[in-house]
């Protein structure tokens, strides 16, 4: 998480990308096989929501495609 903060401080979208796509493939091992397995926190990467929702707010963009993340609920919150 802290190398995606320092992404958005710094606008460096590509550092950001791969720190985001880093942070989506551990929650993904940890909600198939880990921790988060059978749990509702498994379903969607609230971290990574979080820190997507602030790269967007600052002009970023959100390039990893991973199914926890939702990309419609983060327009969402950015429109209203």
């Amino acid at each position: 998480m802290g190398e995606a903060i320092r992404a958005i401080v710094e606008h460096d979208q590509t550092a950001f990308d791969a720190a985001l796509g880093g942070l989506l493939r551990v929650h993904q091992g940890k909600a198939k096989f880990g921790g988060l397995r059978e749990t509702p926190e498994g379903f969607l990467c609230l971290p990574g929501m979080s820190l997507s929702a602030l790269a967007l707010e600052r002009g970023l963009e959100v390039n990893p495609e991973s199914e926890y993340l939702s990309k419609g609920y983060l327009d969402y919150l950015l429109k209203h």
